[in-house]
């Protein structure tokens, strides 16, 4: 990589970690990740039942107890729903984060009960920093990477250093360590892929409404902003005006 190259490729990174703190961009990464998010949260309620189906074939019958436990994951269809309802960005990081903690601290309350098998203990601390990539990509980077860390020391600390004598905190460190880093290289794969999304977006809207010769507005632009012009005057009933010059 030649000298230029690696500026070039420097001055895109932190292009990238300074638009992660811009509001509109981050309003616009939100409202392209709304509705995805609101089904990765429905998705996760048929996967918690899914543990419980797989902890009824491997661990005693105490385990057939605990459905309430796991069957409390239908709760996630109401974040779901307000997620879905809502436009506002500071709100649908509220019900993200609020949603994603309760999550953690019911998944470190079922993994630290004697009945839980090791097989379901290990599948969850390798899976769940990819589960919480997912449902936090509306967010910005910084974020997603203080929730991961936070997610990977909720069942840490209530477990009073480990998962409940099952796993090891040796074990419980080294495992999520990797999972979260293997998932904060992905969180800025995706932060990077999203910004070149952004960047060819702008790029389209302006072609497409401006004259590529004169960098005038074209009739594109006019007709949707005489739209926006037209309902701001019925809403706030106000008289709209036109004015053409002819030359």
């Amino acid at each position: 990589m030649s000298p230029k190259d690696a500026s070039t490729f420097v001055s895109y990174i932190l292009d990238v970690l300074r638009l992660e703190m811009n509001s509109s961009y981050l309003q616009k990464k939100m409202d392209d990740h709304r509705s995805y998010t609101a089904l990765i949260f429905i998705g996760l309620i048929p996967l918690g039942l899914a543990d419980y189906l797989i902890e009824w074939g491997v661990s005693d019958q105490k385990s057939k107890i605990h459905f309430g436990y796991y069957a409390f994951y239908f709760w996630l269809a109401i974040p779901a729903y307000a997620l879905w309802k809502t436009n506002n960005y500071l709100v649908s990081v509220f019900i993200i984060l609020l949603t994603l903690a309760i999550c953690s601290l019911q998944s470190a309350f079922i993994l630290g009960m004697d009945e839980i098998s090791f097989l379901t203990i290990i599948s969850s601390i390798v899976t769940t920093p990819f589960f919480v990539l997912f449902i936090l990509l509306g967010l910005s980077l910084y974020l997603q990477i203080a929730s991961l860390a936070l997610i990977l020391l909720i069942p840490f600390y209530l477990g009073s250093g480990g998962i409940v004598g099952n796993v090891p905190d040796d074990a419980y460190i080294q495992l999520s360590l990797q999972s979260c880093l293997a998932t904060v290289f992905v969180m800025g794969i995706f932060s990077w892929s999203y910004y070149h999304r952004h960047i060819l977006e702008n790029a389209l809207e302006k072609s497409t409404r401006t004259d590529p010769l004169t960098g005038a507005a074209n009739r594109r632009f006019f007709d949707k902003f005489i739209k926006i012009e037209v309902l701001n005057s019925v809403s706030f009933k106000r008289s709209c005006s036109l004015i053409s010059k002819r030359r």
